[in-house]
């Protein structure tokens, strides 16, 4: 493969990761709100279910994630051997090298982060309680 259709396919995936991330953040936001929102608890079957679709979500959520850091990270390693052997790189080469340096750290935060989504969405739906209505207080 040439430096432009390696560089193509990481900004194709690149893209795609990024759609990944917006649409795990989507979705908490929206089981947040709706968690807040919502005036009366949720029973138990609900609670079971809540739970069991959030996990189905976030683990094909991570696992896509993952696929898509790793197919980043192959061919980062494709575009430096490309030119490994030539004395004078590209700026395109070097500009990758310089910026790796953080692309190993990316699987570990995708990992934390999903473990603390996972802690706080199952927390917020089991030891979710009723909101006092303001309209019983008066």
């Amino acid at each position: 493969m040439s430096e432009y259709q390696i560089l193509e396919l990481i900004l194709s995936v690149s893209t795609k990761q990024d759609a990944l991330w917006a649409i795990f953040f989507s979705v908490h936001m929206a089981l947040f709100g709706g968690i807040i929102y919502v005036d009366r608890p949720l029973k138990g079957p609900e609670k079971i279910f809540a739970i069991t679709a959030y996990l189905v979500f976030a683990v094909m959520n991570f696992v896509a994630l993952r696929a898509g850091q790793r197919i980043i990270s192959a061919l980062r390693t494709d575009l430096v051997n490309l030119h490994a052997d030539q004395q004078n790189p590209s700026e395109t080469i070097a500009l990758f090298e310089s910026t790796g340096r953080f692309a190993g750290a990316l699987e570990p935060v995708t990992v934390g982060i999903h473990i603390l989504a996972v802690m706080l969405v199952i927390g917020a739906i089991v030891f979710d309680q009723a909101r006092p209505s303001l309209s019983s207080s008066s």
